[in-house]
C-alpha cells in the first residue's frame, strides 16, 4: 500500500529492455536511482518508506523506484507559530521531502546544505539537517551532526527524542521549535541550524538565546516603533510573570513600611474575612491556575474544554473570593502573574520553567522576605549564564553584553544602519548585505 505499483506496472514495465536495463537512471532520471549500498537495513529503508525497488540479477544492479503513494495532507497554516497576517500561511507537512521543498521556495541559495541521516534501529526515520554552508558555524554543525548519528534508541517517533540530546537535564529548553518555512529560512539566513523530522511538521532550530522566545516573526518586517513596544511590553511581561510575585509578598509580609497607608489599607479591606495566610492564599491560587491548565491540556474534545474553562473560572472567581480563601486583591495580582507568561511564549517547556522559577522566588521570599528574593534571583541569573545552546550563551545578547545585537533586538533588521548578523552565532559571513 505504500507503494504505486499499478503506475509501474502501466507505464515503466513496458518500457525495460535489455538495451537499456542497466542504466535505468539515466532513462528516467526523476524516477529511477541506483541503489549505492546493498544491505538488508539499506533496502528495508526504502521499502518502508514507499519506494519500489528492482533487482536486476544478471548485472548486480538495484533500483530505487520513486512511486510512493504515502497518505499526505496539504501545506496548511502552522499550529505551534502565533498568527502572522502578514506572512504565508504554508506550514510544514509529516513529508520531509515536501518539507525540503516549502523551504526551498522560500531560499533560493545555491549553498543550502542538507546532510541526510537515518536514526531509530527499528523505525529508520529520515532526519535532515539544514544549514547554510557559508554562514552557519561549523563548529556548531559538526556538533548537531556529531550528537545525532551517537543516537542509539530503536525509534524515533517525536521531537522529544532530537530535542533531549541538546538539553538534557536543563531547566529551560536549549532548542527552539517552529511549523513555518518562512520562519526557518529567516534562521537559515541569520546563521542557524534546522533539523528536519521525516513524518513530523516541526523543525528544530540550533542554536537559541533567551532571546528567541521573545521575538515574534512578524517583528522582523513591521515599523519600528511596532517592534520597540512590543519588546518593551513583552520583557515587562516576563519580569511580571517571574519576579513580581515574589516581591509583593516580600514587600507585604517583611517590608510593609516602605508601602503608602492607601496602598496597604486596599489590600487589608480586600483581604478581610480571609482565613489563610497571604503566602498560603497565592500558593494555593497558582495551584488552582495549575489544575485548570492540565485539566484543559489533557482533554481532547474542544466542548469538554470550553465547559473547564468556564467551571473553572467560576470557581477561581468569585466563589473563591466569597468562601474566604482568597483576597480579591491577591487573586487579581496573582492571575495577572500566571497569564503574563503566556504573553512571552508559547513554548510549553519554557511555561513550565517560567513557573518553578516563579515557585523558587516566592517561597524564597515568603522564608527571608527581599534578602531571600535577591539571593536566589542571583543564583537564577547564574545558572542561566553557564546555560550554552551549542556554543551560544543563553542570555546573549544580555551576557556577555552586545548592544549592536540588543539595537537588532528591538529594531527590524532595515531599520539598523549596520546589518551584521548575532556575533552570539559566530556566523562565517557577518554581514547580512554581502
Amino acid at each position: 500500500d505504500l507503494a504505486n505499483i499499478n503506475e509501474f506496472n502501466k507505464y515503466y514495465i513496458k518500457k525495460i529492455n535489455k538495451n537499456n536495463i542497466t542504466n535505468l537512471d539515466n532513462e528516467f532520471p526523476s524516477t529511477f536511482e541506483k541503489v549505492g549500498e546493498i544491505t538488508i537495513n539499506s533496502i528495508s529503508n526504502l521499502i518502508f518508506t514507499g519506494n519500489i525497488v528492482l533487482e536486476i540479477d544478471d548485472e548486480n544492479i538495484l533500483y530505487k523506484i520513486s512511486l510512493s503513494k504515502v497518505p499526505e495532507r496539504s501545506p496548511s497554516e502552522s499550529l505551534l507559530d502565533p498568527a502572522n497576517v502578514y506572512g504565508s500561511r504554508d506550514g510544514l507537512v509529516e513529508d520531509i521531502n515536501k518539507n525540503l521543498s516549502l523551504i526551498q521556495r522560500k531560499l533560493k541559495a545555491d549553498n543550502l546544505k542538507i546532510e541526510e541521516l537515518v536514526i531509530g534501529e527499528r523505525t529508520k526515520t529520515s532526519v535532515d539537517v539544514l544549514y547554510i554552508d557559508d554562514i552557519a558555524a561549523k563548529k556548531n554543525v559538526k556538533e548537531v551532526i556529531d550528537k545525532l548519528t551517537k543516537i542509539n534508541i530503536a525509534s524515533t517517533l517525536n521531537i522529544n527524542t532530537i530535542a533531549y540530546q541538546f538539553t538534557k537535564k536543563s531547566l529551560f529548553p536549549l532548542v527552539g521549535e517552529t511549523g513555518s518555512p518562512e520562519t526557518i529560512a529567516n534562521y537559515l539566513l541569520k546563521g542557524k541550524i534546522i533539523i528536519l523530522i521525516d513524518q513530523i511538521p516541526i523543525a528544530v532550530v540550533l542554536p537559541i538565546s533567551i532571546d528567541y522566545f521573545t521575538t515574534s516573526s512578524d517583528e522582523t518586517t513591521s515599523p519600528a516603533f511596532y517592534t520597540i513596544y512590543m519588546k518593551l511590553v513583552t520583557y515587562f511581561l516576563l519580569f511580571f510573570s517571574i519576579f513580581f510575585l515574589g516581591i509583593y509578598v516580600a514587600a507585604i509580609n517583611y517590608h510593609s513600611n516602605t508601602l503608602s497607608l492607601i496602598l496597604i489599607s486596599e489590600i487589608k479591606v480586600t483581604a478581610r474575612g480571609t482565613t489563610i495566610p497571604l503566602a498560603a492564599e497565592i500558593i494555593f491560587t497558582l495551584i488552582l491556575f495549575e489544575i485548570l491548565k492540565m485539566s484543559n491540556t489533557k482533554t481532547p474534545s474542544s466542548s469538554i474544554q470550553n465547559v473547564i474553562v468556564i467551571v473553572g473560572g467560576l470557581l477561581i472567581g468569585q466563589n473563591t473570593v466569597n468562601s474566604g480563601f482568597i483576597g480579591s486583591f491577591n487573586l487579581i495580582i496573582t492571575a495577572i502573574c500566571y497569564l503574563s507568561t503566556f504573553g512571552v511564549t508559547n513554548n510549553q517547556h519554557l511555561i513550565i520553567s517560567f513557573s518553578i522559577l516563579r515557585l523558587i522566588l516566592l517561597i524564597s521570599s515568603i522564608l527571608m522576605g527581599l534578602y531571600g528574593f535577591l539571593i536566589a534571583t542571583m543564583f537564577v541569573i547564574m545558572y542561566m549564564k553557564n546555560l550554552y545552546s551549542l556554543h551560544t550563551p543563553y542570555l546573549s545578547p544580555f551576557s556577555p553584553l552586545s548592544p549592536h545585537e540588543i539595537l537588532q533586538s528591538f529594531l527590524p533588521i532595515d531599520a539598523v544602519k549596520k546589518k551584521s548578523r548575532p556575533k552570539s552565532l559566530d556566523p562565517i559571513d557577518k554581514d547580512y548585505g554581502a
